[in-house]
């Protein structure tokens, strides 16, 4: 079934360039304020100023407040509204200070620049794709059906090119039983184009 069906996940983090050493392990970062928007595990998000928001947009190597990546929420921590528990969750919903009274609401953040993921391309690639840089797709986008609330981002898979701007580059075709670079939807192996995430940046405006 893999690279046949369209099953969009967001941005998972499976290693890190170079074949270094990798935990998975994710930095925590205060929400900040009240969510405007909904965040889901596998979107990328942005922080600013104390804030954490999700991106609304494709990134690009051109600082944008709203779209320039810390990295990827990969889950939450918060102290319920309703229960007074300390809860995990795979998504945090919108206006969740405000709306759900939740408190010390943290986003757990896979935020290392050379870190890469798998994700779904939104339509069929080639081999010689790999190398070259490509834009993010359906950037917001969710299923609000879906009981993991996870987000389903994907990439422009005929859209890979050599501009310099995108927001990532293509590192390979993850290996997985029946995914191919020609598959309708193939999963692939990504990395932050250099510029485009925020710690490879040194002027943030």
């Amino acid at each position: 079934m893999a690279g046949s069906t369209v099953a969009p996940y967001g941005m998972i983090q499976v290693a890190v360039l170079g074949d270094s050493y990798n935990t998975g392990g994710a930095t925590q970062y205060p929400l900040g304020s009240n969510n405007t928007n909904a965040i889901f595990a596998g979107q990328p998000v942005c922080f600013s100023d104390g804030v954490t928001i999700p991106i609304t947009a494709t990134p690009t190597t051109t600082y944008g407040a709203s779209t320039t990546p810390i990295g990827v929420a990969s889950g939450f921590r918060y102290i319920d509204g309703s229960t007074g528990q300390l809860t995990f969750s795979n998504n945090l919903v919108a206006s969740s200070m405000t709306s759900s009274g939740h408190s010390d609401v943290q986003v757990f953040v896979w935020d290392n620049p050379r870190a890469i993921f798998k994700v779904q391309a939104d339509g069929a690639m080639v081999a010689t794709d790999q190398g070259k840089n490509t834009a993010l797709t359906a950037v917001t986008g969710v299923n609000t059906l879906d009981l993991s609330k996870q987000s389903k981002l994907t990439i422009d898979g005929p859209g890979a090119a050599t501009t310099a701007t995108l927001a990532v580059r293509v590192v390979g075709l993850y290996q997985a039983p029946n995914n191919n670079w020609t598959d309708t939807y193939p999963d692939v192996l990504v990395t932050w184009n250099f510029g485009v995430h925020q710690y490879q940046m040194s002027t943030l405006a």
